[in-house]
């Protein structure tokens, strides 16, 4: 009797010990993402190239970066330009937060549509280039050093039912 029910309490204060810490850790991790743009079209690259900055080019390459504090998913941006009446296809990867208060780290859809049209422009500037922002997707991940991202927001859901499942088991 009170052996036995003092070892389940006992043994529910553990799971709620680790628990918690794992909660702690998760809370402090960084996250890892892979981090670049890239297109399809080397002579796209090289313009693009002149306007992004800190983020490097994918060139086949895994171009991961530790996420900061407040980022909780990574991002793989899917959009088609139409560039020197060719269809061009970019892929942008990066950090982003999925109660939008930080500013994603890389280029996502909003990012890219802004910051793609004033490269273009001014690339564009005599040299007639002629370009348009056609389709973009943003498609998440919450793991590290994603391979498989997701188009909407399932897998955050199921990552909050698999915690709430978690807990009420203890």
């Amino acid at each position: 009797g009170i052996n036995a029910e003092y070892g389940s309490k006992e043994a529910r204060l553990e799971k709620m010990k680790i628990l918690l810490l794992a909660v702690c850790i998760s809370a402090t991790f960084a996250l890892t993402c892979k981090r670049c743009v890239d297109s399809e079209d080397n002579a796209f690259d090289t313009v693009l190239s002149k306007y992004t900055g800190d983020i490097p080019q994918c060139n086949g390459n895994d171009q991961w970066t530790e996420c900061g504090t407040g980022y909780d998913q990574c991002f793989h941006s899917i959009v088609s330009v139409m560039w020197n009446n060719e269809v061009v296809s970019i892929d942008s990867y990066g950090c982003s937060d999925g109660k939008d208060t930080w500013t994603p780290s890389g280029w996502d859809c909003d990012a890219l549509k802004e910051n793609l049209e004033n490269t273009l422009a001014t690339a564009g500037e005599g040299n007639d280039y002629e370009y348009e922002f056609t389709d973009c997707i943003d498609k998440l991940c919450m793991t590290d050093e994603c391979s498989t991202y997701s188009g909407s927001t399932t897998t955050i859901a199921s990552g909050a039912l698999l915690l709430l499942s978690a807990l009420f088991t203890l």
